[in-house]
């Protein structure tokens, strides 16, 4: 069967337009997906709560909660993915930022390990999934 060329090129057409459409869903640059979602209310850390210097204020997602400690994911203004760990007292925060994911970050003393990934690396089965793209140690 011959195909005309009207044919052939819309077909092109409508792979590429199915193509486009199923890249805008992906973060760019390898970041996590909620980095290209809008930032809500919720999402907001502020320098007196504990964000970092290092952190980009535009780019903090809220992640989880965990009775008074709250759990946020952002880019730091190298565009690294970060971890902020707030804790129920003003000002008392953790964080880490690193080159490449997963990152690990543990509170304090007794404080749980918690990963910020985007998917759970098969060599690390002693983790639940609490929150999208956040895990607590086992």
């Amino acid at each position: 069967m011959k195909l005309s060329g009207k044919f052939r090129v819309g077909a092109a057409i409508g792979v590429g337009v199915v193509a486009a459409v199923g890249l805008t869903g992906c973060a760019t640059d390898g970041q996590l997906g909620i980095f290209s979602e809008e930032q809500s209310a919720e999402d907001i850390v502020s320098v007196s709560e504990g964000l970092p210097n290092t952190a980009d204020a535009d780019t903090t997602r809220f992640l989880w909660a965990d009775g008074d400690v709250r759990y946020f994911a952002a880019l730091s203004l190298d565009g690294d993915p970060c971890m902020i760990v707030l804790d129920g007292d003003p000002g008392t925060s953790s964080n880490a930022c690193s080159t490449a994911l997963p990152l690990m970050i543990s509170s304090g003393p007794g404080a749980r390990e918690v990963m910020l990934a985007d998917e759970l690396p098969s060599s690390s089965p002693d983790w639940e999934k609490v929150a999208e793209h956040l895990w607590v140690s086992k």
